[in-house]
């Protein structure tokens, strides 16, 4: 099995994300996927020649090709009887991909628009970025349980509604256009 830096190195951004090498599916590779799509929060530090700085290296757990939500707040979530503010909602303004990695910061690129991006900005890895999961076994139901479990900070397209958008073969579709796309076959995980 590839180490989850290799993992991360493999991730590809367009049409698609899509998750490293097959792999053999066990409770060690949820954990293994758990790990590498763990949340790291940080700030834009910078911009800098059509990339921006972050303040995070490897030393924190990013490496190359990480994705990086970058987060403006939301709407204001108000308690309907204390009126006491629990929090907001986040949005995702800009993702950010990680290029290179130095010792106390990294580079990011951006993914699509990256108009609104300021210095300061909160970014958080894989926050709040849609997800889905093909089953071209029809055995993946729990693998997919077990996935949205751990990753809770992914926005999960419903199992059924995934797999009524899967095509016969895994290639990009409008469905998996910016989401991370996570492929389950008798091969293992993609």
């Amino acid at each position: 099995m590839k180490s989850p830096t290799s993992l991360r190195d493999k991730l590809v951004i367009g049409i698609a994300f899509i998750f490293g090498t097959a792999i053999a599916v066990n409770s060690a590779v949820i954990d293994d996927i758990s790990q590498d799509f763990e949340p790291i929060s940080g700030y834009v530090v910078m911009s800098d020649g059509g990339e921006f700085i972050i303040d995070l290296d490897d030393t924190q757990g990013i490496s190359t090709g990480d994705i990086f939500s970058v987060i403006k707040p939301g709407k204001k979530i108000v308690h309907p009887v204390t009126k006491k503010v629990l929090g907001s909602l986040e949005e995702v303004k800009g993702v950010l991909k990680v290029t290179r990695t130095k010792s106390g910061f990294s580079f990011a690129r951006p993914v699509g628009k990256a108009t609104n991006i300021k210095i300061g900005d909160p970014i958080r890895r894989y926050g709040n970025l849609p997800a889905l999961f093909w089953d071209y076994t029809g055995k993946g139901l729990s693998l997919f349980i077990q996935l949205q479990k751990n990753l809770t900070d992914l926005r999960w397209m419903d199992y059924t509604r995934a797999q009524n958008s899967r095509p016969p073969k895994p290639v990009a579709n409008t469905e998996s256009r910016g989401s991370l796309t996570f492929i389950f076959t008798d091969s293992g995980i993609e």
